[in-house]
């Protein structure tokens, strides 16, 4: 008798029913659903997508117009590069500019960071 040649192809398939192991979790069935509920389930996320996208797009045009507004005062920067630089007045300036602008701390350290310019940036960073 001839040596058994590997299969070659898709290996033998296992009925997991009758090992007891589940594949896949089971599904309960609801009914069937009708094409208008599938629809109206479909457009409901359509919906709930834009709305987040819009949410983005609007709070990414209000950071642009709140830094725009910050830069047209002409806020102070600070380097600590020189020693005739005083960083009371820096943080004055800033102060007069957020008090004009009415924005949250989290938003005014973001704002802050901006101004600061070579040595201090990089002590900030780290």
């Amino acid at each position: 008798m001839p040596p058994r040649r590997a299969v070659r192809g898709r290996p033998a398939r296992r009925n997991v029913e009758e090992q007891g192991v589940s594949n896949a979790p089971e599904v309960q069935s609801h009914g069937e659903v009708t094409n208008a509920e599938f629809r109206e389930a479909i457009r409901m996320q359509v919906v709930t997508n834009q709305t987040g996208q819009q949410r983005g797009a609007l709070q990414e045009e209000a950071d642009t117009l709140r830094i725009r507004e910050f830069l047209r005062m002409n806020p102070p920067s600070f380097t600590s590069s020189s020693t005739t630089e005083d960083p009371e007045n820096f943080v004055e300036g800033l102060q007069k500019v957020f008090e004009v602008m009415h924005n949250t701390d989290a938003k005014r350290v973001e704002l802050d960071a901006y101004q600061l310019k070579n040595v201090a940036r990089t002590w900030f960073d780290q």
